[in-house]
């Protein structure tokens, strides 16, 4: 029997439920958060709407939006099993220009709107290749680099931080956004530092970590 099952999310109720008949959908309760709502809502049909790959909405009433459930593995589970596995890093390293292009379309159908909240659990590594995207309540006007500057921070200081994996990951994710998304270095300098100071101050982290990270995230701009 299909059970229930419940989904990280810091923000919002999301559970995986059985459709009868259908598969599997995913829930997305907003609670209280109207603004949310609206905002996901109308960017993800938007996206839709413009061929940009998203979990298709089945139905939506304010709190609540139901998705339907996309086959595939989150860029973070890839990130988890390539650290012990060469194989699941080749996959991973070879899904970074499909996100870049993801990205892209996304900056496109958007009007220019940053991602707001950009780390490797919002986007799916499909079978056949392609990436799909979900979480939109926090999309705003900002620069690329933004997201850019996000997911490499994140990417390099996933536990466990800074591994050579890691760093090479990171580094090839924004060498092929800085190819296909046209960065400008020194705004996505600026973005990465201000990442890296808001995960430190978070993290409570010591002044010698701090200066690892730091020392980290100026090798991926050479």
């Amino acid at each position: 029997m299909k059970e229930t099952l419940r989904l990280r999310s810091k923000r919002n109720l999301v559970e995986k439920i059985p459709l009868p008949g259908e598969g599997w959908g995913v829930r997305k309760d907003f609670g209280e958060n109207r603004e949310g709502f609206a905002a996901e809502l109308s960017m993800v049909r938007r996206l839709d709407q413009a061929g940009v790959r998203v979990a298709p909405v089945i139905r939506a009433e304010e709190p609540v939006i139901l998705y339907r459930w996309l086959p595939g593995k989150s860029l973070c589970e890839l990130l988890e099993a390539a650290e012990t596995d060469p194989k699941e890093e080749e996959r991973l390293e070879g899904a970074l220009p499909a996100l870049c292009r993801w990205l892209g379309g996304y900056y496109t159908a958007s009007g220019g709107l940053a991602l707001g909240d950009a780390h490797l659990r919002n986007f799916l590594l499909l079978p056949g290749g392609e990436i799909a995207g979900v979480d939109f309540e926090a999309c705003r006007p900002g620069p690329r680099e933004e997201d850019a500057a996000a997911l490499a921070v994140f990417t390099l200081t996933y536990d466990p931080a800074l591994t050579p994996m890691k760093r090479r990951l990171a580094f090839a994710f924004l060498q092929a956004c800085r190819r296909e998304l046209k960065l400008s270095l020194p705004t996505l300098e600026r973005a990465l530092f201000s990442q890296l100071e808001t995960l430190c101050t978070r993290r409570r982290l010591p002044p010698e970590t701090r200066q690892k990270y730091e020392r980290a995230v100026r090798q991926l701009l050479v």
